[in-house]
């Protein structure tokens, strides 16, 4: 019973997380991301009346290639969509570093701030 709700424990969690049967006991293992593949950001004004979004997300396409998606546009209303093509992950997540960095320096924040 105490392995079945661990189990159930880590599917919910929101980073990859595995559990281990010892004949001492029970060892979760974690993998945390290293580098961000979803941002959201916000830059919002009311004083000047702006309420924009930024995303972006690294995603593996269905020909092996990664895919840098980015979505912008006022919050609220239809976005614009855009994707670019990348021939490893590691290069996708360096694009939506900088990316962030601009955006960053535009006056956008992160989501949740």
């Amino acid at each position: 019973m105490r392995l079945q709700c661990l189990e159930d424990h880590a599917r919910s969690l929101p980073f990859s997380c595995t559990v281990d049967v010892h004949s001492k006991g029970v060892s979760v293992a974690v993998q945390l991301d290293l580098f961000p593949t979803d941002l959201h950001l916000r830059c919002i004004d009311l004083s000047s009346n702006k309420r924009r979004f930024y995303a972006l997300s690294v995603q593996r396409t269905l020909f092996g290639e990664w895919a840098l998606v980015r979505e912008w546009g006022r919050i609220g209303v239809s976005c614009h969509l855009r994707r670019d093509l990348y021939p490893s992950a590691g290069s996708a997540i360096d694009a939506l570093i900088e990316l962030s960095r601009q955006k960053t320096k535009r006056g956008y924040r992160a989501a949740n701030d």
